[in-house]
């Protein structure tokens, strides 16, 4: 099914509800839209690895695009991955199945730490910069904005270190521990290529920004304030007048609190974050973004349906709400479920939204 913009709209819903306005229903999109649940996207896997996709202005335009055409969402989200910004500092990065990422050379020592230079962001990213123009200039016809993204610099750090993905950080953890100096030389080196990243995003012309702290949520209460937070701070306090940023961090409910204090312009929620509770307590000049559990995606229809409609008392005169899931879309999530949800916020006259005074 392949959908248009049929009314003409002043603003993008998603802009709309970023700045807390009356919207006639919640703009939608979904973390990893753009991806390895939908079968245009496996076609063109066939054929090409995931680097060269992303790599390749022409196809990470075509898969950005791909949940635009398919579901009408309200905003697309540039197809790349978090992990582009550390060929900024030197190191490379490879995909395997069933894996994950692998980083090469993973960081070991303070003395790994000393070698990195910080290289020329706009060329070794360029790539990323021309699928953003490319982007763009398709959206047009929809009506559709184009978000952008970056990792936060705790999060790629964990990689850099872990040589991957790790469900403990047990590495990343005790590099901290033994080298908190070297720790934070190295936060600051990504933050400041992530800066860079952020503003060839800007200049290209994304409408929004989500940083995603994915593994910060893995952290104490002590060292999420000393090796997460301070470095999110310098992010949002760099772009808060440029653009809308939105935080996401994974199972970081706990840590609300403190991004709040941020002031960002969105906060994304993850699945175990209480809704009822975050759209009473999260002040109404901030909007927020979430919270479906990705597995509800997998579940029967009833029950998404069921799920969807506990949301309408909880967000139905809440200012600045964005339907998303808590995390990634899933890879064995059946495609007319998401066709569903969409469908279903489209259809249904009680979401709309309004501000209140």
């Amino acid at each position: 099914m392949t959908h248009t913009s049929s009314v003409s709209l002043k603003t993008p819903l998603l802009l709309e509800a970023i700045h807390c306005k009356p919207t006639p229903r919640p703009p939608i999109w979904m973390m990893r839209q753009a991806g390895r649940y939908l079968p245009e996207y496996q076609k063109l896997r066939q054929h090409h690895e995931f680097q060269h996709l992303i790599k390749h202005p022409d196809l990470a335009c075509e898969i950005t695009l791909q949940p635009i055409q398919r579901f009408g969402m309200d905003a697309a989200i540039l197809f790349s991955d978090i992990l582009v910004i550390i060929e900024a500092l030197g190191l490379s990065f490879r995909f395997e199945e069933k894996v994950g990422p692998i980083i090469e050379p993973c960081l070991h020592t303070r003395q790994d730490i000393d070698k990195l230079k910080l290289l020329p962001v706009d060329q070794v990213l360029d790539y990323v910069k021309n699928a953003i123009l490319l982007s763009l200039d398709t959206l047009k016809s929809y009506q559709t904005p184009l978000i952008g993204f970056a990792g936060a610099p705790f999060t790629i750090a964990s990689y850099m270190i872990e040589g991957g993905s790790s469900k403990t950080l047990e590495k990343t953890k005790r590099f901290m521990a033994t080298y908190p100096k070297a720790m934070h030389r190295l936060l600051q080196l990504i933050s400041t290529a992530t800066l860079d990243y952020l503003n060839l995003q800007v200049k290209a012309g994304v409408s929004m920004i989500q940083l995603f702290d994915t593994w910060a949520g893995l952290l104490s209460w002590e060292d999420f304030n000393t090796f997460a937070l301070p470095y999110i701070q310098q992010l949002v306090g760099q772009y808060r007048d440029k653009i809308p940023i939105a935080l996401f961090c994974k199972y970081s409910h706990a840590y609300l609190p403190l991004l709040q204090a941020l002031n960002p312009r969105i906060l994304s929620l993850d699945w175990q974050s209480n809704l009822e509770q975050m759209a009473s307590s999260i002040p109404t000049h901030i909007a927020i973004q979430g919270n479906l559990d990705p597995i509800d995606l997998l579940c029967p229809i009833q029950h998404i349906k069921a799920r969807l409609t506990k949301l309408l008392p909880i967000i139905q005169h809440r200012p600045g709400y964005i339907l998303n899931l808590g995390h990634g879309i899933l890879p064995s999530t059946p495609v007319d479920h998401v066709q569903y949800v969409v469908d279903w916020v489209h259809s249904t006259p009680s979401m709309k939204i309004s501000c209140q005074d």
